[in-house]
């Protein structure tokens, strides 16, 4: 039986040519994510943008977001093209947070430290939430070369005011991510991906420990269009 508590979607990503990735299977415009919340009980969602893809830009998609009071923007940045200025311009832009996504991207949290802390730098100083894609997995030529928890931890040590937004909450190893956020108050974690990906598996006795321990520090993501809004309910309900 599905419950009736609003809920609120951490991680959505419309796109401004209305496609997701280079997929057809999908269609992800900003009227159907709009549509979507509001016909499964959410009160309303991050829209998330991804650097680089789909015909993103900052100015685009903000506009495209003030049309629909449900949906939150947050800017995709790349860090290697992109200036601490620019940064410091999406506040006025409209933009709540910055996503960070290291595969889609292709940076490295530890060849490219400096860069990022600069980036961080600027998001701190005008208030913007920081989000960091956590799930690791792709290519072995593109696999990172330890464990991104480390780096991350390295990366932003610095800020301990920050706030930051864990996207996928460290997908399979969830638990470490849980044991970072514990003592790292700043810290957030989304379970999106991680919510429906794995179901069935181990991962979902994890999931009971985190709905049952460590309620106050998750937050509730689709990474739509990947996965409905109803779906994101259903497994809502089995955990809550």
């Amino acid at each position: 039986m599905s419950s009736n508590l609003p809920l609120f979607d951490t991680c959505a990503h419309p796109t401004l040519d209305g496609r997701w990735l280079d997929r057809n299977e999908y269609s992800c415009s900003f009227s159907e994510l709009s549509e979507q919340l509001s016909q499964n009980g959410f009160v309303g969602s991050c829209a998330v943008g991804l650097a680089g893809l789909n015909g993103y830009s900052h100015q685009g998609f903000a506009e495209a977001c003030d049309a629909y009071p449900n949906l939150v923007p947050i800017a995709g940045v790349n860090p290697k093209l992109e200036s601490p200025e620019t940064v410091l311009s999406l506040k006025e832009m409209g933009y709540k947070g910055i996503k960070l996504h290291p595969r889609f991207s292709e940076f490295s949290l530890q060849e490219d430290k400096a860069v990022l802390q600069a980036l961080l730098a600027a998001a701190e100083e005008v208030g913007l939430i920081v989000f960091w894609c956590s799930y690791e997995y792709c290519g072995i030529s593109k696999m990172p070369k330890r464990p991104l928890l480390y780096d991350f931890s390295e990366v932003i040590a610095p800020f301990p005011n920050l706030k930051h937004v864990i996207m996928h909450a460290g997908g399979i190893h969830l638990m470490s991510w849980v044991e970072l956020t514990r003592f790292n108050p700043n810290l957030l974690l989304d379970l999106s991906l991680v919510l429906t990906k794995y179901e069935g598996s181990s991962i979902d006795q994890d999931l009971k420990y985190v709905f049952e321990k460590f309620d106050q520090r998750i937050c509730l993501g689709s990474d739509y269009p990947e996965w409905t809004h109803q779906k994101i309910r259903e497994r809502f309900d089995y955990f809550a």
